[in-house]
């Protein structure tokens, strides 16, 4: 384990002569590593199960009588409202972040950014457009 890489708080508990009571491998200093800590390894693998409130909108259709609106709709929308999970980590919706590893890097939590949580209000207009209010066209033939 690199100190200079993030890392979450168990690393907190990490292994020392003072500490012996714990599963979170010592720390050592880069190419020091006896322990091969970067290796590929089951020891990091966790239930990753997750539910998630990916977009939420509520609307309100608006009941109009007017002569050239014929609806307006008003309506607030949220993108990644919650997320139910016992994942330890960051985010449970990870993928292959790096393409050179290849499938060896395809779901590895790499503490990537969470997804950002939106929200948005907006309102919708539908108007009538009405052929009466535009000249007709005529037509002429092209001289020949």
């Amino acid at each position: 384990m690199q100190r200079i890489r993030k890392r979450s708080t168990r690393v907190l508990d990490v292994w020392t002569p003072n500490n012996t009571d714990t599963d979170v491998p010592r720390v050592v200093n880069g190419s020091a590593d006896d322990n091969d800590n970067n290796r590929m390894s089951s020891r990091w693998i966790s239930d990753a199960d997750y539910l998630r409130i990916k977009r939420l909108t509520l609307g309100y259709e608006l009941p109009l009588n007017l002569e050239r609106i014929r609806q307006a709709r008003i309506y607030l929308q949220a993108e990644n409202l919650y997320t139910f999970t016992g994942y330890p980590g960051y985010d449970p919706e990870v993928g292959a972040r790096d393409t050179e590893a290849g499938d060896q890097s395809r779901g590895i939590d790499t503490g990537q950014y969470v997804q950002p949580r939106a929200f948005r209000v907006g309102v919708n207009l539908g108007f009538e457009l009405r052929a009466a209010l535009r000249p007709p066209r005529k037509y002429t033939p092209l001289p020949k």
